[in-house]
């Protein structure tokens, strides 16, 4: 576990340090919560850390997978989120609508239900 700021509503660390320690480190799976995909297939989360965070993860790993339930699909959370495009799938319970699963498709990311 990396060092950093915990919530009491979350089951990890957060925030600039975390982001920082990320930096030292690769990983060869990742399997990435997010706050929303948007409408047009970009992932997005509730704060600019956060967001951060997903992003240095996104770029650490080999195989990066986002993982998202379906109400996420079609949420802004508010920040953007960088390198979506390095996540090699998104699995999720539900197929998406039609436009944001070809918003998916065109982005990069294989979509997998599970």
């Amino acid at each position: 576990m990396l060092g950093g700021e915990l919530q009491d509503n979350e089951d990890a660390t957060h925030g600039w340090d975390t982001i920082e320690q990320l930096s030292r480190y690769h990983a060869d799976f990742a399997f990435i919560g997010t706050g929303g995909i948007t409408a047009d297939g970009q992932m997005s989360d509730f704060s600019r850390a956060a967001a951060e965070l997903r992003s240095r993860m996104l770029q650490a790993a080999s195989v990066a997978c986002v993982v998202a339930d379906h109400t996420k699909f079609g949420r802004n959370a508010g920040v953007l989120v960088k390198h979506f495009d390095k996540a090699a799938y998104v699995i999720s319970d539900m197929a998406p609508d039609p436009g944001l699963a070809a918003a998916l498709k065109e982005r990069g990311p294989v979509l997998r239900i599970a």
